[in-house]
């Protein structure tokens, strides 16, 4: 597992100067936050804007900005209240303050996966594996998002960030089970670990899945991402 970690973590640092900026803190497709004299803000965007990809009208599993490069305008189509508009966004490449945060964020990743891993050398055990599990997982969701050229590339490191996604929670369950002593977790506690395993397998085959369909020219529903997401 730690060749997956760390094959994203050098693609993560070598696209770092590829990084777009827009000033827009997104949750799905709705603008969350917009930063003050940003390219989300000379754009006229406002928090509680609803942005789709113009080039897209059924929506993606990517979000609006997922192909936003530095210096290349993006049209997107925003929609406020009742009412749609066509929107010019062009990002721009990271500001000095965005980019001390990504290589904190990268530093932080990177030291996840070194204690996971020295901690796995000294010790394996029942208790150890959850646990250096757990650094890959937070290494994978703290890292920043590496911008890969190839379509094939990007869908599984999608698919590889998700299942991170989904299996923290069950990783949690699992280490603080076994926690202090590396004893096979019993009643409630081994039936929630096997649970959130068993959901997080779930959803990841259902990403899977959607990922596939997407890939082979088939938009899932709205109401299919809307649950996955």
């Amino acid at each position: 597992m730690i060749l997956p970690a760390a094959t994203m973590l050098l693609a993560s640092a070598l696209t770092l100067p590829l990084h777009p900026y827009s000033g827009l803190t997104l949750r799905g497709n709705e603008v969350m936050a917009v930063v003050a004299d940003s390219p989300g803000e000379r754009a006229g965007l406002r928090v509680g804007d609803r942005l789709q990809s113009a080039a897209d009208a059924s929506g993606d599993l990517d979000g609006p900005l997922a192909r936003a490069q530095p210096g290349v305008p993006i049209e997107l189509v925003r929609r406020r209240g009742d009412r749609f508009a066509a929107v010019d966004l062009l990002p721009i490449r990271p500001p000095p303050g965005e980019r001390r945060m990504l290589a904190a964020l990268f530093a932080v990743a990177s030291g996840f996966v070194l204690l996971g891993g020295w901690v796995w050398s000294e010790r394996r055990d029942r208790l150890t594996r959850p646990f250096y599990l757990l650094c890959l997982a937070f290494a994978v969701l703290l890292a920043p998002l590496p911008r890969l050229p190839w379509a094939t590339l990007d869908a599984l490191y999608e698919l590889f960030y998700t299942a991170a996604t989904l299996l923290l929670p069950a990783l949690c369950i699992h280490f603080f089970a076994l926690f202090p002593e590396p004893r096979a977790p019993r009643g409630r506690l081994a039936a929630g670990a096997t649970a959130a395993y068993g959901v997080a397998g779930l959803l990841t085959l259902g990403w899977a899945v959607a990922l596939g369909l997407r890939s082979a020219g088939h938009n899932p529903r709205a109401p299919v991402l809307a649950l996955l997401q």
